[in-house]
């Protein structure tokens, strides 16, 4: 039993390897495509006049031969509308950036014109005098002008 168990694959291998070698290979099989493929006719150049530009054949093999061929219409050029004009606003000198306990009271840190200070209610800085502040409604600032505005709290 064991060596009919050594056996076995060698007998397979061997019938494998001798299929393979006595197998039709690609030479020995006839070339059905060529066979049944016709022969192109032999090329024959055209006479071309001196001078003359030889044209490509004006045959289109996609359609009948009683309609005319029509030159390629251009589609119509369309001009873009021109951007819509938008004026940027002008950024304000003062922006509240956020708030601050110091001591016990509430601040408010505010960017006056790229500086950041730390001001309390009743105190000013850069020309704007802060009124009043509240975490909720923001801070009230009265500009050099005397203008007075409010700014709301950074989200």
């Amino acid at each position: 039993m064991r060596r009919l168990l050594l056996i076995a694959p060698a007998v397979a291998a061997l019938a494998v390897w001798w299929a393979w070698q006595n197998a039709p290979g690609p030479a020995t099989v006839p070339d059905v495509v060529d066979a049944m493929s016709p022969v192109p006719a032999p090329a024959v150049a055209s006479p071309v006049v001196r001078g003359e530009v030889p044209r490509p054949a004006e045959r289109d093999p996609f359609r009948y031969a009683e309609t005319a061929l029509k030159p390629p219409v251009p589609p119509p050029r369309v001009q873009p509308a021109p951007p819509p004009v938008t004026v940027a606003a002008r950024p304000s000198a003062v922006r509240l950036v956020g708030f601050v306990r110091r001591s016990g009271r509430l601040k408010a840190a505010l960017a006056i014109s790229g500086d950041v200070v730390v001001v309390g209610a009743g105190e000013d800085a850069s020309g704007y005098a802060v009124l009043a502040i509240d975490e909720e409604t923001g801070v009230v600032l009265r500009a050099p002008g005397g203008d007075e505005m409010t700014l709301t709290p950074p989200l």
